[in-house]
């Protein structure tokens, strides 16, 4: 299992290594920063890359299970950067943690309003339970981290990160203090993540076992899957007027078919919303679905899902993550995914008008056999 887990890790990056060069040329010729992420997470067990790009570099975080004297799971990083013809130079893995115990989905965001300032965030499962937080301001070279408690729970999908233009770093995770009963929380820092401090959200009854986190021009957004009396899918949202200044927030319920799973959510140019989920019923063929709100914070609501693409399906996860290209307006989605043969391939496609409909599969892993990318 460690070694699959390393394998993983690793051929996911080279993977998004080959998107950052594809997308690198562009960025540079446009000067427009390509936001892969701002914190996403597959959910699950959390496994998960954080990745950031901009100025031509793109930040990258993930948890590495090799193994070490004491058998530890420890949050490394690195940066790649991208030239202006695609090509691309990694730099040095930085061991993020340096500690015993099992630090697992990693989230990571750069603060726009300082150089070289990047937080990175993942469970943790060492001596102090909860959300492993990471703060560098050398560009990922060292790090100063600590470990708030939030207990440790089964099926713990990772904690977000993601900063803002204004001076405002967000951080959502589930509070697993009573571990069959996941609650989602939700903090803010207005001093560049040396400190979080709890938000007011509504809390509906039930439980929260998922989140994903995003940032649009003057919103937070949270999409989260909500069990009370069935599985649900909502959303909270929030207009940030300045820094430490975030308005009420508005729980809203995100339509979806049986069985969502695994959200992700990407903001638009004018505020849009966009979430995807996957769906893995038992005994049927999988699917992608995407749900779009096409006024944000507006009154109009999510329309109906729309099916993206079909997938293998249970027991196996397409883990789907989204983002929002706003300079160009055009949405991308990747995935994994193994119809024709046991290798499993990483895939993307594209949507140029918000969501309503996508392109051909476009693989974007390398030409080699895998059955764990």
């Amino acid at each position: 299992m460690q070694l699959r887990t390393r394998q993983s890790a690793w051929l996911s990056l080279a993977a998004l290594v080959a998107c950052a060069s594809l997308s690198g040329a562009a960025a540079a010729q446009s000067t427009s920063d390509f936001r892969i992420s701002a914190g996403t997470s597959t959910g699950g067990f959390g496994p998960s890359i954080g990745l950031d790009f901009r100025a031509g570099v793109l930040h990258a975080a993930w948890a590495d299970n090799g193994i070490s004297a004491e058998g530890d799971l420890d949050l490394a990083a690195a940066a790649i950067a991208v030239a202006a013809d695609g090509s691309v130079a990694v730099g040095p893995t930085v061991n993020v943690s340096r500690t015993a115990g099992a630090q697992f989905g990693a989230s990571l965001t750069l603060d726009p309003t300082a150089t070289g300032r990047v937080l990175a965030v993942a469970n943790d499962s060492g001596a102090t339970s909860g959300v492993f937080r990471a703060r560098s301001v050398d560009g990922g070279a060292t790090w100063a981290t600590t470990t708030d408690s939030a207990g440790a729970g089964f099926g713990i999908s990772s904690p977000q990160v993601a900063c803002d233009g204004v001076g405002n770093c967000f951080l959502a995770f589930l509070d697993h203090t009573d571990p069959f009963n996941p609650q989602l929380r939700l903090s803010l820092s207005t001093d560049g993540g040396q400190s979080f401090s709890p938000l007011a959200i509504p809390d509906p009854p039930g439980f929260e076992p998922s989140v994903a986190l995003a940032l649009g021009p003057g919103s937070v957004w949270l999409v989260f899957e909500h069990f009370d009396t069935a599985p649900r899918l909502k959303a909270l949202a929030a207009a940030v007027a300045g820094r430490g200044s975030i308005g009420p927030f508005t729980l809203m319920s995100v339509p979806a078919s049986t069985f969502a799973d695994r959200p992700d959510v990407a903001i638009g140019p004018n505020g849009e919303a966009l979430v995807v989920t996957e769906h893995t019923s038992n005994g049927s063929p999988g699917f992608l679905e995407v749900n779009v709100d096409p006024d944000g914070l507006g009154p109009a609501g999510f329309r109906a899902p729309v099916t993206v693409t079909n997938t293998i399906g249970y027991p196996e996860v397409a883990t789907p993550q989204v983002a929002w290209d706003r300079a160009r307006d055009r949405v991308y989605l990747v995935y994994r995914d193994q119809f024709d043969s046991p290798s499993r391939d990483v895939l993307m496609r594209f949507s140029a008008d918000t969501g309503t409909s996508w392109s051909a599969a476009i693989r974007v892993s390398a030409d080699v056999f895998s059955q764990d990318r």
